[in-house]
């Protein structure tokens, strides 16, 4: 056989060979992003993209939902396995509240969930090769991902609007400090069935705690602990992904969120282009979430009286006096910057949340931090520990995709 020939017989095995090395990360320094460029029945159905915003990855996928769920699976393959194992860590150790279990809160969100999220989870587990049941079970854990400690909740959120913005644009912030060894990253979607939209979450999770939609809606979800709890709910998280895919206008968003059968307890906020408005529910009751001087703050403690009396019996009393104490700090403050709110404000203000967390005991759990500008499509992320300053990256998650 000539040279020629063999060279011509083994190419597909070294492209082949190529192509694994650089998905699994292994290769020169100067290697392509991780991508997958699958391919079912000849057609290409993936656009898929990794870099980094101030240390949380961005990926991008368009496809069917399957598809999607394919591919992010394969790209986030390594991070979706050891959520999988966080999460059957947290059920033996009993992170639900008594009277659930982890089984009844996988099984129960099947029941629950749309059939193109089903579609999504189940892509999901084929590319990350788990079972359906453990990406279920890692999106049915929505509170177990954000732990109380140091006298916080570990999560806050405010939104400015109109008159308190200068420029009268809607602005959006939230932080999370999720459980010890849990990373975030965006996801960027664009579905063939549904408006395209980046969203933060875990690895493997469907949905996410904060996002935007390619129509200029914004919003942000606050797991609230309570004893009014269901498995026969979807967790806020997914309720947010879906209220980005599916409406066009902050408004639209909130009713449609009010409308779905709710897990547990979230504060979650939609804004537009120079509005905005919020929701606070438990698994059977909902109110809407109190603002003032044109802006809104929130915790993961309930405003509306009735609400607290289901919350109550979930936090120690000591925890409720420290995040109430800390909670009317903060609303005082941006109320006393209504009027004068604008970016720079509103990054301060993250940055002061984000100090608090990581100096306010022995914990020193990393926080992410992100704001958001729906008029200009534009996102502020970034991540603080116990010894690296918080730092912020501005990007558009919903430009042009990086790869066709």
């Amino acid at each position: 056989m000539s040279a020629s020939r063999r060279r011509e017989l083994l190419r597909p095995a070294f492209l082949a060979l190529a192509v694994l090395l650089i998905v699994l990360g292994i290769g020169p320094r100067n290697a392509p992003p991780r991508t997958w460029p699958a391919r079912v029945n000849g057609t290409r159905y993936v656009i898929s993209a990794e870099n980094s915003s101030a240390g949380i990855p961005v990926v991008e996928a368009g496809g069917s939902r399957w598809e999607m769920g394919f591919a992010l699976g394969r790209l986030l393959q390594a991070e979706i396995r050891d959520a999988v194992a966080a999460a059957h860590a947290f059920c033996a150790a009993g992170a639900l509240p008594p009277g659930n279990s982890c089984a009844d809160a996988s099984a129960g969100l099947r029941q629950a969930l749309p059939p193109v999220f089903l579609a999504e989870a189940e892509g999901l587990a084929a590319g990350a090769g788990v079972r359906t049941a453990d990406i279920l079970l890692l999106n049915a854990l929505f509170e177990a991902w954000f732990p109380p400690a140091d006298g916080s909740l570990g999560t806050a959120g405010f939104a400015a609007w109109g008159p308190a913005v200068v420029s009268g644009q809607a602005l959006l912030g939230a932080g999370w400090r999720p459980a010890e060894g849990v990373p975030l990253v965006w996801v960027v979607r664009r579905p063939d069935d549904g408006l395209e939209s980046a969203t933060l979450g875990l690895p493997g999770w469907l949905g996410g705690v904060a996002g935007l939609n390619e129509a200029h809606v914004a919003g942000w979800a606050l797991p609230a602990r309570t004893s009014d709890s269901s498995p026969a709910g979807l967790p806020a998280s997914l309720i947010l992904r879906g209220a980005l895919e599916q409406t066009a206008s902050s408004q639209e968003a909130l009713r449609w969120s009010m409308g779905q059968p709710h897990s547990g307890g979230a504060q979650v906020v939609f804004a537009g282009e120079a509005s905005a408005a919020g929701v606070e529910w438990s698994a059977r009751m909902q109110e809407p979430l109190a603002s003032d001087a044109n802006t809104i703050f929130a915790a993961g403690l309930f405003h509306h009286p009735t609400l607290a009396a289901v919350q109550l019996p979930a936090l120690d009393p000591s925890l409720f006096h420290a995040v109430q104490q800390s909670a009317e700090s903060a609303q005082a403050n941006l109320r006393a910057n209504s009027g004068w709110m604008g970016r720079e404000k509103g990054l301060d203000f993250l940055r002061a949340w984000a100090e608090g967390e990581t100096t306010a005991g022995p914990e020193k759990h990393p926080v992410a931090v992100v704001l958001m500008e729906p008029a200009e499509m534009r996102v502020y992320a970034g991540t603080a520990g116990a010894v690296q300053p918080l730092a912020f990256t501005v990007f558009e998650p919903l430009s042009a995709p990086a790869h066709r």
